[in-house]
Protein backbone atom coordinates (compact mmCIF):
# COMPACT_ATOMS: atom_id res chain seq x y z
CA UNK A 1 0.00 0.00 0.00
CA UNK A 2 2.88 2.35 0.65
CA UNK A 3 4.14 1.98 -2.92
CA UNK A 4 0.67 2.72 -4.34
CA UNK A 5 0.34 5.87 -2.23
CA UNK A 6 3.76 7.08 -3.39
CA UNK A 7 2.82 6.50 -7.06
CA UNK A 8 -0.50 8.34 -6.62
CA UNK A 9 1.18 11.28 -4.86
CA UNK A 10 3.91 11.69 -7.49
CA UNK A 11 1.39 11.32 -10.34
CA UNK A 12 -0.81 14.01 -8.79
CA UNK A 13 2.15 16.38 -8.55
CA UNK A 14 3.09 15.70 -12.18
CA UNK A 15 -0.34 16.70 -13.55
CA UNK A 16 -0.41 20.51 -13.80
CA UNK A 17 -4.17 20.90 -14.15
CA UNK A 18 -7.52 20.12 -12.58
CA UNK A 19 -9.15 17.06 -14.15
CA UNK A 20 -11.96 14.89 -12.73
CA UNK A 21 -11.57 14.31 -9.01
CA UNK A 22 -7.98 15.55 -9.07
CA UNK A 23 -8.30 19.24 -8.11
CA UNK A 24 -5.35 21.59 -7.90
CA UNK A 25 -5.91 25.06 -6.56
CA UNK A 26 -2.79 26.38 -8.29
CA UNK A 27 -4.04 25.04 -11.68
CA UNK A 28 -7.85 25.38 -11.68
CA UNK A 29 -8.51 24.84 -15.39
CA UNK A 30 -8.19 21.79 -17.64
CA UNK A 31 -5.35 21.91 -20.14
CA UNK A 32 -6.08 20.12 -23.44
CA UNK A 33 -2.35 19.79 -24.07
CA UNK A 34 -2.16 17.45 -21.07
CA UNK A 35 -4.61 14.90 -22.43
CA UNK A 36 -2.44 11.84 -21.76
CA UNK A 37 -2.07 9.00 -19.28
CA UNK A 38 0.53 9.12 -16.55
CA UNK A 39 2.42 5.91 -15.86
CA UNK A 40 4.32 5.63 -12.58
CA UNK A 41 6.52 3.02 -11.00
CA UNK A 42 9.62 2.35 -8.99
CA UNK A 43 10.01 1.44 -5.35
CA UNK A 44 13.06 3.28 -4.06
CA UNK A 45 13.06 5.93 -6.78
CA UNK A 46 9.51 6.74 -7.92
CA UNK A 47 9.23 7.84 -11.57
CA UNK A 48 6.32 9.29 -13.56
CA UNK A 49 6.15 9.35 -17.37
CA UNK A 50 3.42 10.60 -19.75
CA UNK A 51 1.94 8.08 -22.21
CA UNK A 52 -0.12 9.12 -25.24
CA UNK A 53 -3.81 8.24 -25.34
CA UNK A 54 -4.68 5.99 -28.30
CA UNK A 55 -6.80 7.74 -30.94
CA UNK A 56 -9.76 5.39 -30.32
CA UNK A 57 -9.92 6.36 -26.63
CA UNK A 58 -9.73 10.11 -27.06
CA UNK A 59 -12.74 12.10 -26.02
CA UNK A 60 -14.95 13.27 -28.92
CA UNK A 61 -14.85 16.94 -29.78
CA UNK A 62 -17.63 18.92 -28.15
CA UNK A 63 -20.27 20.33 -30.46
CA UNK A 64 -20.65 24.10 -30.50
CA UNK A 65 -24.08 25.18 -29.33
Amino acid sequence: MLATSRWMYRSALARRETRGMHKRYDFLEQDAAQYHHLTSGGLDEVWVAPRAVPQAQQAPARLAA
